[in-house]
């Protein structure tokens, strides 16, 4: 919830706060929450796997070998 009221987008907060938000009466419809899904979807897909892979490469670069031979 903290990434959505902050003004980031991320799938899960967005699949809590904005149906929340118009069950409360915001003027929001659900097309435009469904709208809004498919882009944070797919953005929250490239960023959270380049992130983790460029986490794991620095955590673990170490382990890399550059003669492949065993």
């Amino acid at each position: 919830m903290i990434f959505v009221l902050i003004g980031f987008q991320h799938f899960v907060g967005n699949m809590v706060m904005i149906p929340a938000g118009i069950f409360a009466g915001a003027p929001i419809t659900w097309g435009q929450f469904f709208t809004n899904m498919l882009p944070v979807f797919l953005g929250n897909v490239v960023g959270g796997t380049s992130f983790v892979a460029a986490s794991y490469l620095y955590a673990y670069k170490h382990l890399l070998k550059d003669d492949y031979s065993i």
